[in-house]
């Protein structure tokens, strides 16, 4: 009978030892996912190159980052493997060149500021990643390297266009967006706008400066053609 109990008791602590490593297992794993969830990358001090690299890795282990640049550099490999972020948000100091095959599933928001886009292709590859995005934010990046900005996405919601940082001028804009809502666009007048299926928008805020940053209130020209070619939704007048 004492034998019994004795095993009854073991076996009741080897239970609740067992429950009590599951519950922090999973614990872990909330935590994990939490800090993740999103990241931020910011440009204030100097790091070394080689660092960017090595603490991309720690993305793997949950570690939230916030890496500081003073100069531009390309994003670590390792970003591009990780499937559980939900906002983005790249700030200084970033040449983006977004391999092909890149999957970011569960990303929402992505904000990007004053990066330098390496092609074409990696802004498509970018959006095109983002299989649940929904808003986006870019301001002031870099176009140096851009003659067609594409931005086609079907579940996108809100998008925002600001001060964009350009060498010339001659690049096309792209946007086709069948359940964009929002959408502001305060920048420069590019060569050409291609603005398709904005049925559902609610409203947009427009401002288009001309080469000499002069605003151009009436919009004029290319500036009107904006105006005119955002379907189903009207500038915003406030």
């Amino acid at each position: 009978m004492e034998l019994e109990d004795n095993l009854d008791s073991s076996r009741d602590g080897l239970e609740q030892k067992i429950e009590q490593m599951e519950i922090k297992y999973y614990r872990a794993k909330e935590e994990k996912a939490k800090m993740i969830e999103e990241l931020n990358l910011t440009s204030d001090v100097s790091t070394n190159y080689e660092n960017v690299f090595a603490v991309g890795y720690l993305l793997h282990f949950g570690v939230g980052l916030n890496i500081s640049l003073d100069e531009f550099t390309t994003l670590p490999d390792v970003l591009f493997t990780c499937s559980t972020l939900i906002t983005l948000k790249l700030d200084i100091g970033f040449l983006l060149d977004v391999p092909k095959g890149v999957i970011f599933p569960n990303l929402k928001t992505l904000h990007l500021r004053s990066v330098v886009f390496f092609s074409d292709d990696s802004v498509e590859s970018l959006i095109s990643s983002c299989t649940s995005l929904e808003d986006t934010v870019i301001e002031k990046c870099h176009m140096w390297n851009i003659s067609n900005f594409n931005i086609s996405y079907h579940l996108l919601r809100r998008l925002t266009i600001l001060y964009s940082e350009f060498v010339v001028f001659d690049f096309w804009l792209i946007i086709d967006a069948p359940n964009l809502a929002y959408f502001k666009y305060i920048d420069h007048v590019v060569a050409r706008y291609s603005l398709e299926n904005l049925q559902t928008l609610v409203k947009a805020d427009t401002g288009i400066f001309n080469n000499s940053k002069e605003f151009l209130s009436s919009l004029p020209d290319k500036g009107n053609i904006l105006a005119h070619r955002i379907n189903g939704g009207k500038p915003s007048t406030d």
